[in-house]
């Protein structure tokens, strides 16, 4: 008889705590719930080329772009464990908003957006960076095409744009064969520009602008600069005296900026050099310095590249075939270590963070 008590006695107490686990976890729920709803949470977009203030309900934007009359912004469901799992498309005028694009991988890495004319690319992938797809979104047609993708045999770097043309390199991981490829998207018509002769992390800058693309190779004990001018379908080499660069830039369309890396193991001890086209020579950018801090060099306009260096950001302007130099002051006081500054389509991006919240703010200035 004692045992029957002491079993019914044990099954009401497992009876009991199922149903006190049962309400915890609706508590649980409930709170994660609130969390989602929670307005601090959020992402405040401060355009001042439209003179509007924009607030949604995301957080850190992965990558965001603009058109004329739209932004558009890689930014995550709340609650999912994805780095971001769709694009989304604001008008400038109202702040109305929608998705334009969701991703299908439950934990998803939607990022890398570009944009040029009518076009904007992105890339889409899982959170390991193995599956990627290509995707490319025009405003005119309204039409969303998939144009590329990778698995575990091929890898893409991350494209540019221009116009109608993407470009990007491909690797063929069981051959170790990299490929410039570019891409007409008008057309749908993929082209192969030059098989590179070295499997290797330079290979993955590169620049296009007005039909003419920019990268590098490195042939034997030097690096070579190579224009390929699309519409002639025109491929040359400029040997220049380093092993390894960075960020090849077109600017004028006779001179090249680049980043020369001093040491292979040690990206932050470079130099920023312009390569002279016509009279094929090099120029030090900053001539009073043997190596400085180059983080970010950025195609300005025609005539123009802006580029970071210690933390400032310059501008160089070609004036009478001479580069000149000067300080970008900021109305912002923005700091490059705390903040995340880009610039695409004459436009700054200035993505700034609340510490220790959610709070996110990204300011769109034509001005630093």
């Amino acid at each position: 008889m004692k045992k029957k008590i002491l079993f019914l006695s044990i099954i009401v107490l497992l009876i009991i705590i199922v149903i006190f686990l049962t309400i915890l976890s609706k508590e649980e729920k409930n709170k994660t719930k609130h969390i989602t709803k929670n307005p601090t949470n959020y992402l405040t977009i401060q355009d001042e080329e439209k003179n509007k203030t924009i607030k949604l309900p995301y957080t850190e934007p992965t990558s965001y772009v603009t058109t004329e009359e739209f932004i558009y912004a890689t930014v995550d469901d709340p609650n999912s464990d994805s780095i971001s799992n769709q694009v989304i498309q604001i008008n400038r005028e109202n702040g109305k908003y929608k998705t334009i694009f969701h991703s299908k991988y439950p934990v998803a890495a939607t990022q890398g957006l570009k944009a040029d004319k009518e076009w904007i690319i992105w890339v889409d992938g899982d959170d390991f960076g193995e599956n990627n797809t290509l995707y490319a979104f025009n405003e005119l047609t309204q039409q969303t095409i998939s144009f590329g993708s990778t698995d575990d045999k091929i890898s893409k770097e991350f494209p540019e744009i221009s116009g109608k043309y993407v470009t990007w390199t491909e690797h063929i991981k069981d051959t170790e064969k990299t490929s410039m490829i570019l891409y007409d998207l008008e057309q749908q018509k993929e082209i192969k520009v030059q098989n590179i002769k070295n499997y290797e992390w330079l290979n993955s800058d590169y620049f296009i602008k007005n039909d003419n693309m920019v990268y590098v190779e490195k042939e034997s004990k030097t690096a070579v600069l190579k224009t390929y001018d699309i519409k002639k379908n025109k491929l040359k080499s400029y040997p220049i005296p380093t092993t390894a660069a960075g960020w090849p830039t077109l600017v004028n369309q006779n001179f090249i900026a680049y980043v020369e890396y001093l040491d292979d193991e040690d990206l932050d001890l470079n130099k920023l050099m312009i390569y002279d086209l016509k009279n094929k020579k090099n120029i030090n950018a900053f001539p009073n310095k043997n190596k400085v801090n180059i983080g970010y060099l950025k195609y300005y306009d025609e005539n123009a590249f802006i580029t970071l260096e210690n933390n400032k950001f310059y501008i160089f302007t070609l004036d009478n075939n001479q580069f000149k130099k000067q300080i970008l002051e900021s109305k912002y006081n923005v700091n490059p270590e705390k903040e995340d500054i880009t610039y695409s389509n004459n436009e700054f991006f200035i993505l700034q963070h609340e510490v220790d919240s959610e709070q996110y703010k990204l300011i769109i200035d034509s001005g630093l």
